[in-house]
This record gives structure tokens, sequence and C-alpha cells, in this order.
């Protein structure tokens, strides 16, 4: 895969048990097989970085059917069959619609296993409907945390108590949402995807809307960091249970000198 020199020298041995998403030319997620480098772009037109990553498991056991019974519903109801941003799973995706009444609104699972003292990262991809706003908040075991984004904008609003919140450009106007903190017990915890008024709504405020968001892939993993989606079966057969995708490894540049270990 190096581009100089062209007699093999220089390229890598890219090693990884597990299939992998990737981010590819259009800005989608792609599923590339065992072994092959996991080549991400972050701009339509631009040149792709080798994107190397720890092991990480799911602990959210039904990523994408926010449909089952999994997952939680108050206050709103969800659609299936919506455009996603995966060439995989193209019509996965989900809308979130506010039932019209004044409550708190919100998809949620609850009793995820976390433990006292590590590191959690929740994610989602989200798109504007006929609302622009969301709200992703973890619950028991963690402190008060809460934090609104953009997706209009592709901005993060207001929030409290997260050590980190990021927001990351997708195509067709999907955004990655991620938050992450520090457990303070050894619980099931309940992670909070919730319709929002404004980007500076209030931690699990009531609002009144019929409005409408688009969701997909959520993934709760140990770590600092909104690492790729591990789920890759596309007959969704697997959910249910974690899914794991292993670690990938690059070596044999050829010149340790330049890149070592």
């Amino acid at each position: 895969y190096s581009v100089l020199p062209t007699d093999g020298t220089g390229d890598f041995t890219t090693t990884r048990a597990s299939k992998k998403n990737r981010v590819n030319s259009e800005l989608n997620l792609e599923i590339v097989d065992a072994n092959v480098p996991s080549l991400n772009y972050d701009s339509i037109g631009g040149c792709p970085v080798l994107n190397t990553e720890p092991q990480a498991t799911n602990l959210i056991t039904y990523p994408i059917s926010y449909g089952n019974s999994y997952w939680t519903k108050s206050g709103a109801t969800v659609v299936s069959g919506q455009s996603a941003p995966s060439v995989d799973f193209p019509t996965s995706a989900f809308k979130l619609v506010g039932d019209g009444l004044s409550s708190f609104k919100y998809l949620s699972r609850f009793n995820v296993p976390v433990t006292d003292t590590l590191t959690y990262t929740l994610s989602v991809f989200a798109k504007a409907g006929t609302l622009d706003y969301i709200q992703i908040l973890l619950a028991t075991g963690f402190a008060s945390n809460y934090q609104n984004f953009d997706l209009a904008n592709g901005v993060v609003g207001t929030g409290a108590g997260y050590i980190s919140s990021e927001i990351e450009e997708y195509s067709n106007g999907w955004y990655k949402c991620s938050v992450t903190a520090v457990a303070t017990s050894t619980v099931g915890t309940s992670a909070y995807i919730v319709l929002a008024d404004s980007a500076s709504m209030s931690r699990a405020a009531s609002i009144t809307t019929s409005g409408d968001v688009s969701l997909f892939m959520a993934q709760l993993e140990t770590g600092s960091v909104a690492t790729s989606p591990t789920f890759t079966d596309t007959t969704l057969a697997a959910e249910g249970t974690t899914q794991t995708r292993t670690a990938d490894t690059a070596s044999g540049s050829g010149n340790s000198t330049v890149i070592n270990s």
C-alpha cells in the first residue's frame, strides 16, 4: 500500500482478525474484510489516513435495531427504513418522532453493565429532521452528565459532567456524536438518546414536539475515544450479543529508523 518506494520495500503488513467499519471516500461507513487496511477519509476529495485502533467491544447488544423491545421509547416512537450513512446498512436508520405532548422524550437502553472508575464512551450517528437537536446522557453509575448537539450546524451545544464531547461529520447531514465519562459505581447504567428543542436544553427536560431526528448505530465502549462501530454482520443475526472488533497492527515498513514500534 505504499506510494513510494514502488518496489514493495516500504509496504506495511496489516493484521486484524476481524472485519471492520471504515469511512470511505464518500464519508460513509463501509465494512472491510479481516487484514485489509482501514483507510479513513475526513473530507470528500481528500486523502485517507491509515486508522489503527485497539480492540473494542460494544456493550450495547442491539446497536442497529432501535425498533426492538431492547430499546425503551418514552414520549416518542421510532420509524424504520430510513437512509443510513453506511454502504452495508443503507436503509437501517430510524426516525425518533416526538408524540406532540409535553414530556421527556427519549430512546434508552437500561442495565448496560459498567465498572466503577473505568472510562466509557457512548456514541451514536444522528441527522437533523424536523428537529435540529439531540441530547445524550448516561444515568445510573455516572454523575449528572448531559450533552446537547446541534445537528443543523454540526456543533456541540451546552452540557455538563463529561470528560469530553465530540461531533464528527459524515455524509448527507449525518454526524457521529459522542460523550466520554468515568463510571462512579459498578452498576447497570442507562444510555439515553433524547429529543431536544435547542442546543442549550437542560438535562432531561420536557418538551412539546412532534418533530423528529434520524438515528443509527449506537455504541458504548470502554476507553476515552469513540472507535469505529464494531458491528459488521449485515444479516443482523448477531444482534443480541456483544460484538468485538480485534486490534489493528501494521508492521514491516522496512525502515525502523523512520517508523518504529
